[in-house]
């Protein structure tokens, strides 16, 4: 029996490290498959890591409809199961739903009794991984509050409140907003490697000479303090720290544009360095491995201050009308290499 457990975990390490594509093609049987099996735990991880990571391959396939409802519980309750919008997922746990035997009829309007009986039977396990608190006071309106019938009651007035009342401490669990600390493959320089499950960033060799960036999935818009760490496990020849816009390019450096806005390990900050050609003193340098910075972005004030091994700086002079919807960012060379997390 032991040596029957050594070769099923020589065969899980074999097969995440060199048939990645061949899980994730069939990552529904697998996850399946191992669910409940401690001896297939690290194939169990990989595929829920990966589900979380990239919420499209659960909801963009053909498969969503016949998925597993205790390990689809298990994904939503999942701080980092990472979507940009909790409507998103709000919509695809009625659409599968609606898909169980036998089959409703997404159109609310044209349920009886039965049905919404039915459907408040389907969805009521799932309702306390739901974070409504977080959905869009508009998309509540709109494509959650119609379905009240099938929802608790002081859910539904517990969500009115926090939307009338929104600086007003209320004795409600919230649930904290889902993590989207994880670097975007699409927001990513082609010479830069995203590792860990999305939470490291590390520059290939082709990189020694120029910087490329990355942003991770989360979004900063609205209002509110948004406040995160980037650890450079690796130093590399200037690194550099802070938000960008849209209309970015990723393949090269961040503060050479006017939608870049960083702070960089020679203690200066940057922003469209190829119009302005200047970089503004902010802080000590910091040329080291296993430096922690923390961005603490303002978007009341749209402003920023970073804080380098535990010393917190003011906000940057200048950076005082950022624009209303950001992104972290990093810009990195060989043999660079980035963590980010939450603070």
């Amino acid at each position: 029996e032991l040596e029957l457990q050594s070769l099923v975990k020589y065969i899980q390490e074999i097969l995440v490290k060199e048939h990645r594509d061949f899980i994730i093609k069939n990552i529904f049987e697998i996850i399946e498959l191992t669910y409940q099996k401690e001896y297939f735990e690290k194939l169990w991880n990989f595929c829920l890591q990966q589900i979380c990571y990239e919420s499209d391959c659960l909801f963009k396939s053909t498969k969503f409809l016949t998925f597993n409802p205790s390990i689809l519980e298990i994904i939503l309750k999942r701080d980092d199961f990472y979507v940009n919008n909790e409507i998103v997922i709000w919509e695809n746990l009625l659409r599968w739903a609606c898909g169980q035997n036998p089959v409703i009829q997404q159109d609310i309007n044209k349920w009886n009794k039965n049905e919404f009986t039915v459907m408040e039977r389907r969805l009521a396990r799932f309702i306390q991984s739901i974070r409504f608190y977080h959905i869009p006071s508009e998309d509540f309106l709109l494509k959650v509050y119609p379905f009240k019938k099938i929802l608790p009651n002081n859910l539904i007035n517990n969500i009115f409140a926090y939307h009338t009342v929104p600086n007003t401490k209320l004795d409600i669990d919230t649930q904290p907003q889902r993590s989207g600390y994880v670097w975007d493959h699409s927001a990513c320089g082609s010479k830069l490697i995203i590792e860990d499950n999305g939470k490291v960033v590390c520059a290939q060799k082709h990189l020694a000479y120029s910087h490329q960036s990355v942003r991770p999935k989360m979004i900063l818009e609205n209002k509110g303090i948004f406040e995160w760490d980037v650890v450079i496990e690796k130093y590399c020849s200037y690194t550099w720290v802070g938000v960008c816009a849209e209309n970015f390019n990723y393949e090269t450096f961040a503060g050479y544009q006017p939608t870049g806005w960083v702070l960089g390990s020679d203690g200066s900050t940057c922003s469209d360095y190829n119009s302005n050609n200047k970089k503004y003193g902010y802080c000590p340098t910091f040329h080291n491995d296993n430096v922690k910075v923390t961005v603490h972005l303002d978007m009341d004030k749209r402003s920023c201050a970073f804080t380098v091994n535990g010393i917190k700086y003011p906000e940057v002079s200048g950076w005082n009308n950022l624009p209303s919807k950001l992104y972290p960012v990093v810009s990195l060379s060989y043999p660079g290499r980035f963590r980010i997390q939450p603070h």
